[in-house]
């Protein structure tokens, strides 16, 4: 199966999911190996698989015990090298718990058929188990493995017994000048030694051993001991010789039975993996979908297995008549949460997994899953959301076949809504004549209508509760859904008179293009920040030629909203043509002389503002100004200077 969408559905978090349920690191690499099978059979083998072992994990049973991963030591084995006595115990205790699971199992053969058969390949090697546990203990070899060892040992005691006795008697003949203070018996580097003051190294005759960090005392053999310290290192020269003789024995009966521990091992292994499947079902309140062969989807239910208790159940049906399923409704409300249950429960089921849904549903056997689901949006590319879609969606288009199932998530978006559409009836027509199984989300309304048309076509829903603006998560199959974008912007907040008129603008565009009459017109510009410090400016007169007024010139009045070609700007009449035909326009906060023909009307002041008695001065002035000029109207004020306006740009 395809790994993208694999990694895209999040089946590697079901993987990780399964590991933790696991109680071996080797049942834990089955997990991870764990894909999706095309083989019907194998499919409904693992389903029962996993069913059987709900008879032991369901009752809270531990059947497996001791299982440890092995493989390590029996290569190092196999290579000649000699095992430690702690690889030696993990494999008898590992054959030890496989011995009681193989019992266990026998005693269930009518109920876990299929576990049993796994049980049977276990090899009985009760006589390894029991001679590695006869020879080690605690971690070391002992005594009881060999009777020369036993008595190489009992003589290492009473040697380091007489060589402590001794010791003792020359620290006590010490006076406390020469002694250490903290005068006792100790080992050093292997050696039996007693402390003496550095001063008196002399009086006690024999080998420095070590010292002291601060050199004050040192650590001696005495002479008197090195005939029983020579026989204690020959004696323990002894005892490791015959350790390694007993290991040796050991090792060499493990690599008698190795390929038997091998195969013992991975089924001990493959039943960890099972029951982990078991506890897994239980966790997510799992069962096994009916597996057809080109039959429908129905997954009734169904809930997706990361969202715990907030997922909620919804019921999918596909390919009952009708092989692509087109699903509309309301942003956030579930339609991209459908593809991706879909799309993971059919991985999980086709890898043995059972999924939470209701008894009665059924899956058919899909040779490959697709899907284009969110934006794959790549800045390291430089693909924009569409491009990314497109690229993806080709992708899938070459190699989607008979019994794929592909999931495409806002299919045609990013680009010219018609084409956009269009391209998606393309695709979809296509999938559809390859035999695929299809299920798609989508906000267009010419593709939901095509749908209708289409004989191997069916619309589906997302519920949407207009009173709480919230979704439903509910699919209604059989019925095109509204993107109710018109509804959730009002009772956000938008202004009602936007809302009614995009809801215009919708109706215009249902019968085809847009009209023109029916684009909205175009608003004046918000006016920018006023600066702090604002010029006056009076029109002045021109050197030029009176230019005769037409009735379409005389069409500037204060508070029109023009064009200036000359600056590419809009702005706003502040004073009407003068006899020359010059225009003063506030443009940026700047007042600029600008000639009528070098103007174009946008917007009427009528169209702008509300009604005849509006005070322009609101717009043309800044607050500042409006003061001042309250103050000149009643009395001088040299806080006014008179400035000329900027003159027309060339």
């Amino acid at each position: 199966m395809d790994q993208a969408t694999l990694e895209l559905l999040e089946f590697d978090r079901i993987r990780e999911v399964l590991k933790s349920y696991c109680v071996s690191g080797l049942g834990k690499d089955k997990c991870d190996k764990l894909v999706p099978e095309t083989d019907a059979r194998r499919i409904v083998l693992a389903l029962a698989e996993t069913t059987e072992s709900l008879i032991i994990v369901g009752a809270g049973g531990q059947p497996l015990q001791g299982l440890h991963d092995v493989r390590e030591a029996l290569s190092t084995a196999e290579k000649g090298a000699v095992l430690s006595p702690k690889d030696l115990l993990r494999i008898a205790d590992m054959l030890r718990g496989a011995a009681k699971f193989k019992k266990l199992m026998r005693s269930k053969t009518e109920e876990m058929p299929l576990l049993s058969a796994y049980s049977e390949s276990i090899a009985d090697m009760p006589g390894l188990a029991e001679a590695i546990e006869a020879s080690i203990e605690g971690d070391q070899v002992s005594d009881h493995a060999d009777d020369e060892l036993r008595k190489v040992r009992r003589e290492i005691k009473q040697t380091e017994a007489k060589i402590e006795q001794r010791l003792h008697s020359i620290l006590n003949s010490l006076s406390p000048r020469d002694a250490a203070q903290d005068g006792f018996v100790t080992v050093k580097n292997g050696r039996w030694v007693i402390p003496v003051k550095a001063s008196s190294r002399g009086k006690v005759p024999g080998t420095v051993v070590a010292a002291s960090s601060s050199g004050q005392t040192v650590f001696i053999e005495p002479a008197a001991v090195q005939p029983l310290m020579d026989r204690l290192v020959t004696l323990r020269a002894q005892e490791e010789e015959l350790v390694y003789q007993v290991l040796c024995a050991l090792t060499a009966l493990v690599v008698d039975r190795v390929t038997d521990i091998r195969i013992t091992m991975e089924a001990m292994a493959t039943c960890d993996f099972i029951f982990a499947k078991g506890r897994y079902s239980m966790a997510i309140s799992g069962v096994a979908p009916e597996i057809t062969v080109n039959g429908p989807l129905r997954l009734e239910g169904a809930r997706h297995p990361l969202l715990g208790r907030d997922a909620v159940p919804v019921d999918i049906r596909v390919g009952d008549g009708y092989r692509t399923l087109l699903i509309t409704g309301p942003n956030t409300g579930g339609k991209t949460v459908v593809l991706k249950t879909t799309g993971l429960l059919v991985a999980m089921a086709q890898s043995g997994l059972h999924i939470p849904v209701k008894p009665g549903s059924t899956m058919p056997v899909f040779q490959a899953v697709f899907a284009d689901i969110g934006d794959r949006q790549s800045l390291e590319q430089s693909l924009s959301t569409f491009s990314s879609h497109m690229k993806n969606i080709a992708d899938i288009l070459r190699k989607a076949g008979q019994g794929s199932l592909v999931l495409l998530d806002e299919i045609g978006t990013g680009t010219d809504p018609r084409e956009g559409a269009a391209l998606a009836a393309a695709v979809l027509d296509f999938l559809y004549r390859k035999g695929c199984v299809t299920l798609a989300t989508t906000h267009y309304g010419d593709l939901k209508a095509y749908s209708e048309g289409h004989p191997g076509f069916v619309n589906g829903s997302m519920e949407f509760d207009e009173e709480t603006l919230k979704p439903l998560y509910k699919l209604v199959i059989g019925q095109p859904g509204q993107s109710q974008g018109l509804i959730i912007a009002k009772r956000l907040g938008l202004m009602e008179e936007v809302v009614q008129a995009a809801e215009d603008y919708v109706r215009s565009m249902s019968g085809g293009d847009i009209p023109r009459e029916a684009a909205p017109k175009p608003s004046a510009p918000p006016s920018p920040p006023k600066a702090e410090v604002v010029r006056l400016a009076l029109p002045t007169g021109t050197a030029s030629e009176p230019v005769p007024e037409t009735p379409r010139e005389k069409a500037f009045l204060v508070g029109d909203s023009v064009f200036v070609r000359t600056v590419k700007e809009r702005g706003i009449v502040a004073k009407e043509p003068d006899e020359r035909g010059n225009v003063i326009v506030l443009v940026r906060g700047r007042r600029i002389s600008v000639h009528r023909k070098r103007l174009k009307l946008l917007v009427k002041r009528e169209d702008l503002y509300p009604g005849e008695d509006y005070d322009l001065n609101i717009v043309l002035m800044s607050k500042k100004d409006r003061k001042l000029m309250k103050t000149m109207s009643k009395r001088h004020t040299d806080e006014v200077r008179v400035i000329e306006p900027d003159p027309e740009p060339r």
